[in-house]
């Protein structure tokens, strides 16, 4: 590659998790319109990290010419949404990555790896494929140990993927376009205690939450660009308090820090999800932090999403709207204090 493999996975990926192994290859699917993605993890024990093994399938347009050369080539993105780096966070947890792909009349196979060389087998078929299929298989675990049960299986996987790319899945939904995301983890050795052993879930448009869209406009923030906000509450008597707020960049849903779950009551949950024009390209190298451009304000940006929460939650959980009530003459954001 054009610049130092393992150098460059320390510069640009210094917080990096498993899971990313998992968002960026379902990224690279998403984007190669694929609507079927499989993921078959196995390893023989929790406890025996080096057994290790993740195939990746999905059904997207294949490694062409077009998209081989981009993935040779360091930081060449195909547009200025992609940071054209992602790929890097597999050689992060795994030594090598063997990729087969086939498409039309063609099948390209190569190893990516540390100093990867930018070269590949091309084979061409005597008759077009049936299915496009390509294939990821993740071999030789880098690290000492796994360091979570969560990193592997599957139904922490299943909510954690919905959550990343909840935007984007919902928005295939609406365009009606089927789509699957199969987990699957094959163990030799279960683990009652932590819930570890082999089993497999699928992601489907069944799973994804009915979202409400409204566009924000706040001048403080931004004159001429508004703000989608998507967003979706309910309420289970059963389940402790939880908010997550974040933002979309490249359909892809990077948490910011607006409020505490502490904000809503026990037994609510509620997702509050922000996109716009503003936010283009305004990720972290590893896509787990907003950096916005020096053109916006952050506490002005904060502000706005803050109040526009605010006013749905009062909207939408009575208990809040109680304590407003009371708390009307003493706070501005009265709706945290709860």
């Amino acid at each position: 590659m054009d610049i130092e493999t393992s150098s460059a996975i320390k510069l640009f990926f210094p917080n990096p998790s498993l899971t990313l192994v998992y968002f960026e290859a379902i990224a690279n699917a998403l984007d190669a319109e694929a609507t079927d993605i499989g993921i078959v993890i196995s390893i023989q024990s929790f406890t025996s990290p080096e057994t290790l093994n993740i195939a990746i399938t999905d059904n997207g347009k294949g490694f062409t010419d077009e998209s081989f050369e981009r993935f040779k080539t360091l930081m060449k993105p195909k547009d200025g949404f992609h940071k054209g780096i992602g790929r890097l966070v597999f050689l992060n947890y795994f030594e090598n990555v063997s990729i087969s792909s086939e498409w039309e009349c063609s099948r390209r196979r190569f190893t990516f790896k540390e100093k990867f060389d930018g070269k590949s087998e091309l084979d061409k078929l005597n008759e077009p494929v049936g299915r496009t299929n390509t294939k990821l298989v993740f071999k030789n675990f880098a690290k000492d140990k796994v360091k979570s049960y969560d990193d592997l299986r599957p139904g922490n996987l299943k909510e954690k993927i919905i959550s990343h790319f909840l935007l984007t899945l919902n928005d295939l939904r609406d365009r009606d376009i089927n789509f699957k995301i199969s987990i699957k983890l094959e163990t030799q050795e279960s683990n009652s205690q932590k819930e570890f052993f082999s089993s497999d879930v699928t992601i489907s448009s069944s799973d994804l939450p009915k979202m409400v869209h409204l566009r924000i406009m706040d001048e403080t923030v931004d004159a001429h660009s508004h703000i989608d906000m998507y967003y979706y509450i309910k309420s289970d008597t059963l389940s402790v308090a939880h908010l997550q707020t974040a933002v979309s960049i490249d359909g892809r849903t990077i948490p910011i820090n607006l409020l505490e779950s502490s904000s809503i009551p026990y037994g609510n949950s509620a997702v509050f999800i922000f996109s716009s024009i503003l936010f283009a390209a305004s990720a972290d190298t590893s896509r787990q932090k907003l950096v916005l451009s020096g053109g916006i304000s952050e506490r002005a940006l904060n502000s706005t999403l803050r109040r526009e929460i605010g006013l749905i939650l009062a909207d939408l959980i009575p208990e809040i709207s109680k304590k407003n009530e009371k708390t009307e003459k003493n706070s501005k954001n009265n709706f945290l204090i709860y």
